[in-house]
């Protein structure tokens, strides 16, 4: 039992290390600018207007079908400003990393 407790603990720790790992490779993308960021990621599958006059674009990676009707991947999501630097970046989904 106390091996299996272990192993848990160790594979949650590797969990977050690689969204930690994650952060800082999507972070490394930050005051790059836009033609920058599309030369590495290609071009977004969506973008929107923000009300400051700069946008959103977000990509999607390591998309894969699951059992039944999900489907498992990582949104990546970088906010440009109005001239074309990248400002932030964020990403949700369980399937996060580079």
């Amino acid at each position: 039992m106390r091996q299996l407790l272990a192993g848990g603990v160790l594979l949650l720790c590797a969990a977050c290390s690689t969204q930690a790992d994650y952060q800082k490779y999507v972070d490394g993308f930050v005051g790059q600018n836009a033609n920058q960021l599309y030369a590495v990621w290609g071009a977004p599958v969506r973008s929107a207007p923000l009300p400051d006059g700069g946008q959103v674009v977000s990509f999607l990676s390591n998309v894969q079908s699951g059992h039944g009707f999900g489907v498992t991947g990582c949104e990546t999501n970088f906010m440009l400003d109005r001239g074309g630097i990248v400002r932030q970046a964020t990403f949700r989904g369980d399937a996060c990393y580079h």
